[in-house]
């Protein structure tokens, strides 16, 4: 997986590692337990997924411009 200086993509935003941290982590704190495996919501197993099924996207430094 990318290092923290990368950008990634959601629709027509673009996020650092910690912006996209913090505004996922916000969206899902109120889901249930139940909704993530092992009951537990983890950022990493989130945007590996995200990124190998295309939801999220990684540009590179001169693209995100």
């Amino acid at each position: 997986m990318a290092d923290d200086d990368s950008r990634y993509r959601i629709g027509n935003e673009i996020y650092t590692h910690d912006e996209l941290r913090s505004a996922t982590e916000a969206d899902v704190a109120d889901l249930p337990p139940e909704t993530w495996r092992d009951g537990r919501f983890d950022f990493d197993d989130y945007l590996t997924e995200s990124v190998q099924t295309g939801t999220i996207e990684i540009v590179d430094y001169d693209e995100d411009e």
